[in-house]
């Protein structure tokens, strides 16, 4: 969550959203040794016959594309720990993309994950890039990682 303290502000920030100059970094935990150590995926996400998010073989019927970058930080047992970086911001981006091509993040059932996890899902919104709406400086702002993540040895 962003607050801004001025209406004016608040303009500046929505409008750095809009354009996507701002940088967005999540880590996830998945199932599996994600293969190649870096790469970008592109899809097409639309929507079911019930409405809910899906991933489509090619753009048309209401679909948008949806692109992230990611880079695997290392392998723990039989897991992943993956940083991703969205492109676009499709709901459910990250869980479909990832889950698609067997890497679902653990604890999310609803996109296959067969592994449990303590606290929901193992994502987690790891840093935020944006510009300060009045000062037009870089403020860079990064959660510390969950508690829940240090038995898979993962922390800062």
């Amino acid at each position: 969550v962003l607050f801004a303290r001025t209406s004016k502000a608040a303009r500046r920030l929505t409008e750095q959203f809009r354009t996507r100059v701002v940088q967005k970094s999540y880590w996830a935990m998945v199932e599996g040794k994600v293969e190649p150590v870096t790469d970008e995926y592109v899809d097409w996400i639309g929507r079911d016959h019930e409405g809910r998010p899906c991933i489509l073989g090619r753009p048309g019927a209401g679909a948008k594309e949806a692109r992230l970058v990611y880079c695997r930080l290392r392998v723990l047992g039989g897991v992943s720990l993956v940083e991703i970086e969205p492109k676009t911001g499709r709901k459910h981006q990250i869980r479909l993309q990832l889950a698609k091509r067997g890497h679902a993040i653990l604890g999310d059932r609803k996109y296959g994950s067969r592994r449990q996890f303590a606290a929901g899902i193992a994502l987690h919104a790891r840093r935020l890039v944006v510009e300060h709406p009045v000062k037009h400086e870089s403020v860079v702002l990064e959660a510390p990682v969950p508690a829940t993540w240090a038995e898979f040895g993962v922390s800062g």
